[in-house]
C-alpha cells in the first residue's frame, strides 16, 4: 500500500533524511510526477523528458 498521496500539486517527503520534492507533471497521462532532489540539484524527470520532438499522434490509436 501507498505511504505517501500526493493530493496536491508538490509534496516535499522525507525517505530515510533524504529530503525529495514530489511534483504533479501530467504528460501521456494524467498521474505522471518527477522527482526533485534538492540538495544534489538533480532531476528524475522518467519519461516527461524528450531528446526529441514528441509525437503529434499516438501510434497505439489512443488520444
Amino acid at each position: 500500500m501507498p505511504t505517501h498521496l500526493l493530493e496536491v500539486e508538490r509534496k516535499t517527503v522525507d525517505v530515510a533524511g533524504v529530503e525529495l520534492e514530489l511534483v504533479s507533471a501530467p504528460g501521456e497521462t494524467l498521474d505522471e510526477l518527477f522527482v526533485w532532489y534538492p540538495a544534489g540539484k538533480v532531476l528524475f524527470a522518467g519519461d516527461n523528458f524528450y531528446r526529441s520532438f514528441p509525437n503529434l499522434y499516438a501510434i497505439r490509436g489512443t488520444p
